[in-house]
């Protein structure tokens, strides 16, 4: 973690905070045109917080799929939410195909 901070490793760390957030907008922008999703919450962080028609639905496909996702539900006023954290491009490429395949079958 330190070396990360170093002057050397600066502007690696600034990249790659660039393309997380580069990457987080678009899944936001994705995630706007799935039927599923009944509202994606804006988010300063690496993740995106969604209500869904079925989050326990979602939940269970991602899981068979090899996606972990964040079961929120258990907060007051969550019901039907899940987090999601951006991933590798390889990742995120794979789940924007599943977003797409759940979408369809919803």
């Amino acid at each position: 973690v330190l070396n990360a901070l170093s002057p050397d490793h600066a502007e690696t760390v600034r990249q790659r905070i660039t393309e997380l957030v580069a990457e987080r907008d678009r899944l936001f922008e994705h995630l706007a045109h799935l039927r599923f999703v009944r509202a994606c919450y804006p988010s300063d962080a690496n993740f995106l917080l969604l209500r869904v028609a079925n989050a326990n639905e979602l939940l269970d496909a991602a899981a068979g799929e090899g996606f972990v996702l964040r079961d929120m539900q258990a907060l007051e006023g969550l019901e039907n939410c899940v987090r999601i954290s951006i991933g590798s491009d390889l990742e995120m490429g794979k789940f924007y195909r599943f977003l797409d395949w759940f979408d369809r079958k919803s």
